[in-house]
């Protein structure tokens, strides 16, 4: 096969290629439907979150409790979202290519890393949204019965979702890229899970989980330890 002329980026005009064909062949009233199904979920979503909880405030005992168990008990719900980003990275997740770009991109003499850095990224990308929207939700409804600002309690739960997002996305595309083996993955998955229930047993905060889930919960208590889930994401 000839090699490319210098200054030349086959992938970068592959990739370019395919996204004008798609934007030729995109059906925009579907994709204003598609986003407007997307809106009726999360306020779908954010009713449902609010029928589940108690109404109003909660008592002050109870507030007293969140302060204190709150970060570990919110922090074992997103040790499991890591958790289970490790076990899809142990099953080759979670990049999902299309058969042209295997055919066409990973048999060809290119550098691996490079062609598949785009789909991660758009992986990750993709991850954070979700995880920002779920954020967002649990934000508003923490908001009306805990007491602080709901502006606060929004942005903290977005930034947690986002950042928790991240770590599962992360864990999976290492865990993937280096082809760890699935009882790997799981005993990363256990032990990620077990930190943070070891948390809520003897009260400490050596967990992921419990950093992600100070930062939730930083409106009402703002710990130091709720930095630390910024560098392990």
């Amino acid at each position: 096969m000839a090699a490319a002329p210098p200054g030349a980026d086959p992938l970068g005009e592959l990739a370019a290629a395919r996204r004008r064909r798609r934007l030729g062949d995109l059906d925009w009233f579907e994709a204003f439907y598609n986003a407007y199904l997307a809106g009726i979920g999360v306020v779908v979503a954010t009713a449902v979150v609010s029928t589940l909880l108690p109404e109003g405030e909660v008592a002050a005992s109870t507030v007293d409790r969140v302060r204190a168990d709150g970060a570990a008990l919110a922090g074992i719900v997103l040790a499991l979202v890591v958790a289970v980003g490790a076990r899809s990275g142990g099953r080759g997740g979670p990049i999902a290519l299309e058969p042209a770009v295997v055919h066409h991109v990973l048999l060809a003499p290119v550098d691996r890393g490079r062609a598949l850095r785009g789909p991660a990224v758009r992986s990750l990308r993709f991850t954070a949204f979700v995880g920002a929207g779920a954020g967002a939700v649990a934000g508003l409804a923490a908001a009306g019965r805990l007491p602080g600002s709901a502006a606060a309690y929004v942005v903290a739960g977005t930034a947690t979702g986002v950042l928790t997002a991240l770590l599962a996305g992360g864990t999976a595309l290492v865990v993937s890229g280096h082809r760890w083996p699935m009882w790997a993955a799981d005993l990363l998955a256990v032990a990620v899970v077990g930190l943070s229930a070891l948390d809520i047993a003897a009260g400490t905060s050596v967990a992921p989980g419990s950093w992600l889930g100070a930062l939730a919960l930083s409106p009402l208590d703002l710990r130091p330890v709720a930095a630390a889930g910024l560098v392990a994401a």
